[in-house]
């Protein structure tokens, strides 16, 4: 899942993931599913700061509906829940090309495992980043 921010209201949703975690430039419109603690029937979410159609699962998820529009251009975009309890944490969402080098990159700079599957986010930016070494296994880098 995409680097999720801690920083939140007090009290208010958190966004501790998003499933799928990225997309291909292009896509069509798709469900995005919010996972976190904190929902209320009153969450809406914003996807690039536009609000999207969303529905209460349950307290812990949110699914929302994106639009084809969104995801048109490569890029990572901010997702945040608004609730009757303040505003979530800000999650990063990836559109990125399948095979790019430089998408591929990106998506590991983010956090992601990989494009498909996703990794578990950071919740605390006061946890260690992920890092990303280039070159060859046991290249030494002296």
């Amino acid at each position: 899942m995409g680097r999720v921010h801690a920083r939140h209201s007090a009290g208010g949703p958190v966004i501790t993931g998003l499933d799928p975690a990225s997309v291909e430039p292009g896509s069509d419109a798709f469900t995005l599913t919010v996972n976190g603690a904190g929902f209320d029937e009153t969450a809406v979410v914003t996807f690039d700061g536009n609000e999207r159609a969303t529905t209460f699962v349950n307290s812990g998820q949110l699914t929302v509906a994106i639009l084809a529009a969104d995801v048109t251009d490569a890029g990572s975009y901010p997702v945040q829940v608004e609730g009757a309890f303040g505003d979530s944490n800000v999650a990063t969402f990836a559109v990125a090309a399948s095979g790019d080098p430089f998408w591929d990159d990106v998506i590991l700079l983010m956090g992601f495992e990989d494009q498909e599957a996703g990794a578990h986010a950071a919740t605390d930016e006061s946890q260690q980043e992920n890092t990303m070494v280039f070159g060859e296994a046991g290249s030494d880098a002296d």
